[in-house]
């Protein structure tokens, strides 16, 4: 199975890269928690590698069915505080599609005048739900569905990093599919990464450590993309550092 960054990721790279962040997006696509992992790590590229907390990240969540104007109102004040390490304010809104209509009223308020400079991603299933002034102020960015990781590869991955270091080289020396073996690898860490962000003391590896490692191993396999004696190598690479 060929390994790639995915669209969407190498899109926020680049707009990042380029200083091209747009003030608000719309991330569209079936629940899943990749929308949530790609607006935290759009976040911490724009903030320099900087993790971003309250009160500067400002993460928004349906209470009961829907969003309230309340706390939209109570976002606003929020935001005319002023910044307490990152360069800029940034707004998450989980199940945007459940703003009622007088909070979205409200945040297309927010959207047009922000306090200082502000970043806001919406996150949702349903963007036709949202009113078509919220989404013409919005960068639209889809997302699609991705298969579960199986059972069987996560138990495999669990048990090579029991071992020692002979052993795990052991194992990617005689790897056959090494493709498949490497695309379930990064899928399971990336796994890690969103269990990092949601609890702090369940993962042992650091959320930095493990978001470089990630990508510096997809980085590597983009560039060796033709040859398997250098996918090893990104293998081993991977297998030492984790």
């Amino acid at each position: 199975m060929k390994n790639r960054l995915s669209k969407q990721r190498e899109f926020l790279r680049r707009a990042v890269l380029n200083g091209r962040v747009p003030q608000a997006f719309i991330f569209s696509g079936p629940d899943s928690q990749e929308k949530k992992e790609a607006a935290l790590n759009l976040l911490l590229e724009a903030n320099q590698g900087r993790q971003l907390r309250y009160p500067d990240l400002i993460v928004i969540s349906p209470e009961g069915r829907e969003i309230s104007i309340a706390r939209i109102r109570d976002l606003k004040k929020e935001l005319s505080l002023s910044c307490q390490i990152a360069a800029f304010k940034a707004v998450i809104i989980e199940k945007a599609h459940l703003l009622n209509r007088f909070a979205q009223n409200c945040l297309l308020k927010v959207l047009e005048e922000p306090p200082g400079k502000t970043h806001f991603i919406l996150i949702t299933k349903y963007p036709d739900l949202l009113l078509p002034t919220i989404r013409s102020r919005c960068a639209l960015l889809k997302f699609y569905p991705k298969e579960p990781l199986p059972l069987e590869r996560v138990s495999e991955i669990e048990q090579l990093l029991k071992q020692d270091l002979a052993a795990r080289f052991a194992f990617a020396k005689k790897e056959e599919d090494l493709d498949g073996f490497l695309y379930y690898f990064l899928k399971y860490l990336r796994g890690l990464l969103l269990d990092k962000l949601d609890n702090q003391q369940s993962v042992k590896y650091s959320f930095q450590h493990l978001k470089e490692l990630i990508e510096e191993t997809e980085s590597l396999l983009l560039l060796f993309s033709t040859s398997n004696v250098n996918k090893r190598l990104a293998f081993e690479n991977l297998l030492l550092e984790i």
